[in-house]
């Protein structure tokens, strides 16, 4: 029996090294790029496998590289080998979490546009700044000299108020002063003595890697102005009005027919403990007097089926449902229900129109989304056409990509955002479990 238990154990334990190896591989593939982005490693961090499940990895590139990278996660979640996560609640970084298949290990990416780090918080870097001074590079991946990698380290720390005293910052301290010491005597070694040694970030120390920075990054390194703390304060208004707090218990579940939103959501009911409920998402609007009285007396003047009658009227019921969506997410709030509520569709499905054909879209006046609809965290599931059509004939290969594509990018470049990709290619049981996985996370 001892015997049986040790070997159930193993295989357990070898599935999981290969399940963390299977999304490093996928990661390399990433950051090795397409030619279309190129990153700043800002930090020490060792790209092997032990950046899985560990901590975040953060990457400064141009606003164009981000979305590139993005693209292309998506191209490979449609592969399957991955699912992601894109969380986005101001317009300086994009916080991207790469899941393994199975959704038990995870990679972190902080990719920054702006870095307000620099003279605690009250200047900023953009990869722009660093490009002439690139001095390595592994795929898309660029490092910077060791001594500037090692002030913006430290302009980190202070801008973030860190505890010296841990075991990790001090592990990267310690790389950064023997870096100095085999590359020759710099101005930094003496400073970083004192930080290892159990120091504070003096100001003295702030003002001498301030201007290393500026120096040598030249004049387009940046200070706060007035119109950045405004766009700052409207970001945080529109965070405000739309986005869902941190932890929140809804989640929308959204994916073309067919795709198998029902039959893991009722999985998921019956075997993740944190879930708790079902809604189904067109009652958000479909339960209204007004939709009832229009569906009485509109829909059998203008002889359209229940489905076409939706589309034609998609801005009210986007309306409609937004309203509704808010006083569930309210209810839930004021009374603390226990648990998650799944939701079969989200807001953006409301105003996506001609799904089942070869041209798909989203109705005029869809930008009022912008400004109405609270974002709860979304997850988009996808799969293989050739399974889709197993399940649902309705679908045209080129309609299903272009919905595909088109929510990906409309979920994406919204902000705030909360949006997960999720292959549902491979079964029942296992996606049902990977995705349990990826909700508690």
């Amino acid at each position: 029996m001892n015997d049986a238990l040790d070997d159930e154990s193993g295989s357990s334990a070898a599935m999981q090294l290969q399940s963390k190896q299977h999304l490093f591989d996928h990661f390399k593939r990433l950051i090795e790029g397409n030619g279309t982005y190129q990153f700043l490693l800002l930090r020490e961090t060792a790209l092997d496998l032990s950046c899985v499940d560990s901590g975040d990895i953060d990457l400064l590139g141009s606003p164009q590289s981000v979305n590139s990278l993005l693209e292309f996660a998506f191209q490979l979640a449609l592969q399957g080998t991955f699912h992601f996560r894109v969380v986005k609640r101001n317009p300086r970084k994009v916080a991207l979490c790469l899941f393994s298949f199975d959704g038990a290990h995870r990679i972190e990416l902080d990719l920054w546009i702006e870095l307000w780090q620099i003279d605690r918080s009250a200047r900023m870097l953009c990869y722009a700044d660093c490009r002439s001074k690139i001095v390595a590079h592994t795929g898309a991946i660029f490092r910077l000299p060791i001594h500037l990698e090692a002030c913006i380290y430290i302009h980190h720390l202070a801008s973030k108020q860190r505890d010296l005293s841990t075991r990790g910052i001090r592990h990267r301290l310690k790389f950064y002063r023997q870096s100095l010491r085999n590359n020759g005597p710099t101005t930094l070694t003496s400073p970083l003595d004192e930080l290892i040694g159990g120091g504070a970030i003096s100001n003295d120390m702030l003002y001498l890697t301030a201007e290393m920075l500026e120096s040598q990054l030249g004049a387009t390194f940046k200070r706060s102005a007035g119109s950045v703390r405004a766009s700052f304060l409207l970001t945080k208004l529109r965070a405000w009005m739309l986005g869902a707090p941190r932890r929140t218990n809804m989640i929308a579940i959204m994916g073309c027919d067919g795709v198998g939103k029902t039959s893991i959501l009722r999985a998921l009911v019956e075997t993740s403990p944190q879930v708790q409920r079902l809604f189904t998402g067109k009652h958000l609007y479909r339960k209204s007097l007004i939709y009832k009285l229009m569906v009485a007396l509109m829909r059998p003047l203008m002889r359209t089926p229940r489905e076409k009658f939706d589309e034609q009227f998609a801005l009210f019921a986007y309306f409609r449902a937004s309203v509704a969506l808010r006083l569930k997410f309210w209810y839930g709030s004021v009374f603390r229900r226990p648990g998650l509520t799944l939701i079969d569709r989200s807001l953006a499905d409301f105003i996506y129109v001609n799904r089942k054909t070869d041209e798909p879209r989203f109705c005029k006046g869809y930008k009022i989304s912008s400004f109405i609809g609270l974002r709860i965290p979304v997850i988009h599931l996808v799969v293989d056409h050739d399974i889709l059509m197993e399940r649902k004939l309705e679908f045209t290969r080129k309609g299903h990509e272009i919905y595909d594509v088109d929510m990906q990018t409309f979920l994406i470049d919204r902000n705030p955002t909360h949006y997960t990709v999720f292959n549902n290619s491979h079964g029942l049981e296992k996606s049902a479990t990977a995705l349990s996985n990826l909700i508690r996370h």
